[in-house]
């Protein structure tokens, strides 16, 4: 069996039984709370059905563009740093090969491409033997 309340909402969309409908309105009669929400629900009902929302035709075209114009921001400003940024990297770069070539040319060792590289001198064999790893 339902309770009071869950058969006042019920009715309010529903057609109740005659039996229900006895139940309610003697409820109704004696319970003035009863009654106040009866008045809540039917105001609120009243509100609810009224709200709608214009639907703009142009939304999601809205949204995206947003979107759009956000990551073109960020990625403007990646662009704008590191084009700022890369003058100073380089000068960076060019000082540390001139010290270290300046290191090398003023010290009694010379300069080989092997060292450089990291690898002594090496025959076809031991090309092959480094190709197969």
């Amino acid at each position: 069996m339902k309770s009071i309340r869950d058969l006042l909402i019920y009715s309010l969309d529903n057609e109740l039984t005659s039996l229900e409908k006895v139940r309610l309105e003697k409820a109704l009669s004696e319970q003035p709370e009863l009654q106040k929400e009866k008045a809540n629900l039917l105001r609120m009902r009243g509100l609810v059905s009224s709200f709608s929302i214009s639907e703009n035709a142009h939304f999601s075209d809205q949204v995206l563009q947003k979107i759009e114009t956000q990551k073109s921001r960020i990625n403007e400003g990646f662009e704008v740093r590191f084009i700022k940024l890369f003058p100073k990297v380089a000068a960076a770069c060019v000082v540390f090969l001139l010290a270290t070539f300046s290191v090398v040319y003023y010290s009694d060792t010379e300069l080989v491409s092997d060292e450089i590289v990291g690898i002594e001198e090496v025959n076809l064999e031991d090309a092959y033997a480094y190709l197969e790893y």
